[in-house]
């Protein structure tokens, strides 16, 4: 396809686009309800215009509006606060990405040194919790000491900091609760690490292995919602938010059978693989 048939192209699918959007904006109350069937066809509409023009016009960056995932509960309009907050698609990067960089959680990220990423870009404990895993002791390389993750944090002072925690106490605590505990272990990294970029990334569904597709559904949407405060505390806190689970997600939310280790809650090869990539291809810029 020519230049000439692209702009053509796009012209036209815009203009058409856009027609219909726009009129239905425009006589709301007349044309369409205020529901929730609408909310999701303003967002189709959006969605599709976006993929057109990335399709025709590769590394643009065409979008303006953001696009609320379906794992997280906002319409349209409510989701554009996020802007400068939600973590949009963005040109691959490579491994030295991640050279000023730490990613700190817990078995989820402790299983991605096993060749996705070096050992010395990780702090990270099986089975720890937000409210624990800074104190805990751990080592940064084969050969180094063993020190409190805060204190490596303190010494190293990365540009940047991912943060996947929250998996473990998700069944526990309320979710109110959970996110308390959380600020608080954002309060002690912000103090060691000022000039850090911090980035807060969304805990990933369960499968429906665990209990069944009933009782996983109950839960994933306690995470889904869990997620939804972690958005509003990286807005409020001037902190970055990563949807990378939404690229785990099978057709109803749940884990998909293809990334599930066998206890419906950890990651296999394929899983960590995808994550990866979702982290190079909606980076910080």
């Amino acid at each position: 396809m020519t230049i000439f048939e692209k702009l053509i192209t796009v012209f036209v699918s815009v203009v058409s686009l856009n027609s219909v959007t726009f009129s239905n904006l425009y006589f709301l109350q007349q044309q369409i309800p205020n529901n929730q069937n609408t909310n999701q066809y303003l967002v189709d509409a959006i969605r599709n215009e976006g993929n057109l023009l990335d399709y025709l016009f590769p590394g643009s960056n065409n979008s303006t509006t953001l696009t609320p995932p379906l794992n997280l509960s906002y319409t349209l309009t409510e989701f554009q606060k996020f802007k400068g907050t939600y973590l949009t698609p963005t040109s691959a990067v490579g491994n030295s990405y991640f050279n000023d960089t730490i990613l700190l959680g817990d078995s989820l990220t402790y299983g991605l040194q096993s060749g996705h990423i070096s050992s010395d870009k990780v702090l990270a404990s099986i089975g720890k919790f937000v409210y624990n895993i800074l104190d805990t002791e751990t080592t940064l390389t084969a050969g180094s000491s063993k020190k409190k993750v805060i204190d490596w944090l303190a010494e190293i002072k990365p540009k940047k900091i991912y943060i996947n925690l929250g998996t473990n106490g998700i069944e526990s605590w309320s979710n109110e609760m959970h996110i308390e505990y959380y600020n608080k272990m954002l309060d002690r990294i912000v103090a060691v690490c000022p000039g850090s970029t911090i980035i807060l990334v969304g805990i990933s569904p369960w499968s429906e292995a665990i209990g069944g597709t009933s009782s996983s559904d109950g839960l994933n949407k306690k995470i889904n919602h869990f997620n939804t405060l972690l958005i509003e505390t990286a807005k409020s806190r001037g902190m970055f938010y990563l949807n990378a689970c939404e690229t785990l997600l099978n057709g109803r939310g749940a884990l998909a059978d293809v990334y599930n280790a066998g206890d419906g809650t950890h990651w296999n090869v394929a899983a960590q693989t995808a994550y990866m990539n979702y982290l190079k291809t909606h980076a910080v810029k």
